[in-house]
């Protein structure tokens, strides 16, 4: 059962990347050009899925801007470094203090975001209370949208 909610969670997260494509694509071509020292737009939907005492975090980064995502990473905020696993899936996960940081695993292939390319990274870790999931997830500032479920 958990593993189907998490696939449920992977293709909605995947149709909204897909619903986002066009709708950014029509803006851009009706919107005024954007200087090329502007960061570009991204979207970074967040789905944290907890079970028992634990939790899965799914992370999906969306370049929906005109300019190239370079040298990114997501940052967030846990209680402690014993609330999250080593496991992570399509990152390297780094946790300090309570300051969490999902890099892509496999640079130069992901850490440069194309215009309308996405990524998605996964990790796990222990949360006997809401107190003790992951929260504050960021990219380069951009606050992302969590989505919290219990399963």
């Amino acid at each position: 059962m958990f593993r189907s909610r998490l696939l449920r969670l992977w293709l909605l997260s995947i149709v909204c990347v897909t619903a986002l494509a066009p709708a950014t694509a029509a803006r851009a071509a009706t919107a005024d050009p954007v200087p090329a020292a502007d960061a570009p737009t991204l979207f970074c939907p967040v789905s944290v899925v907890m079970r028992g005492s634990g939790y899965v975090a799914t992370v999906v980064v969306v370049n929906a801007g005109s300019e190239p995502l370079v040298d990114w990473s997501v940052q967030f905020t846990v209680p402690g470094p014993a609330f999250v696993n080593a496991y992570a899936e399509n990152a390297t996960l780094t946790v300090v203090g309570t300051s969490g940081t999902l890099t892509p695993a496999y640079p130069p292939y992901t850490n440069t975001l194309a215009p309308g390319a996405s990524a998605i990274m996964r990790f796990s870790g222990v949360a006997f209370t809401v107190s003790h999931r992951p929260t504050g997830f960021n990219v380069g500032g951009t606050p992302c949208q969590v989505s919290y479920y219990n399963n």
